[in-house]
């Protein structure tokens, strides 16, 4: 997954990000990280730290369940099932049936 798809995917839910993230956009790209205080720009570090931070902002609502499915994502919260190929979108869904 790329910074954009990222971004695209979380943009709509900030109160969910995780501490220190950060995002810049550059013409049409969106570059994003988690300002550590070190030279770390992983991508996928990002990605956890964003996974981990959506689903405790969904435990702060309900209980939440994730599991992988059909070559996908399951979240369930309450009796509702958000699949998606990526769990952070499985996660952002979930969010969005509570807005």
């Amino acid at each position: 997954m790329t910074d954009t798809e990222l971004y695209e995917i979380v943009k709509g839910h900030r109160e969910a990000w995780p501490d220190r993230a950060v995002h810049h956009r550059i013409g049409e790209y969106a570059y994003m990280w988690i300002d550590d205080g070190k030279d770390s720009d992983s991508s996928e570090t990002c990605l956890l730290a964003f996974e981990a931070a959506f689903h405790r902002a969904l435990l702060a609502k309900t209980d939440v369940y994730a599991t992988p499915s059909h070559g996908g994502y399951t979240v369930q919260v309450r009796d509702l099932d958000f699949e998606a190929p990526t769990l952070i979108e499985a996660y952002a869904k979930a969010l969005d049936w509570f807005k």
